[in-house]
């Protein structure tokens, strides 16, 4: 919040010639849809048979037509590496060709 806040209160965005602040939000289902599946967390397998509640992904972009900054978060205790890397890889794509999104 305070990082909006910042950038709402900067007078440098009360500028004449200064470009509109685009955002945009979304949520996406990450949930499991094969079972079980292990819980990371433990040293021991933990295994899920189902799940209790839907588990997803939520992201915030902001552009400012010469910027744009997506952050993303997930119901999760994390993701790999890989994971990370190929999500980061998408994103790229899409924002550098914004007629994909």
């Amino acid at each position: 919040m305070t990082a909006l806040l910042a950038l709402t209160h900067n007078p440098a965005t009360l500028a004449l010639d200064a470009k509109p602040l685009r955002a945009g939000v979304a949520a996406v289902d990450i949930t499991p849809r094969e079972f079980p599946i292990n819980m990371p967390g433990g040293h021991n397998a933990n295994m899920a048979q189902s799940a209790h509640d839907p588990l997803n992904a939520r992201a915030l972009v902001l552009d400012d037509g010469s910027t744009t900054l997506a952050m993303v978060v997930i119901d999760n205790l994390g993701a790999g590496p890989e994971v990370i890397d190929e999500a980061k890889a998408i994103a790229a794509a899409k924002a550098a060709d914004p007629a994909s999104i």
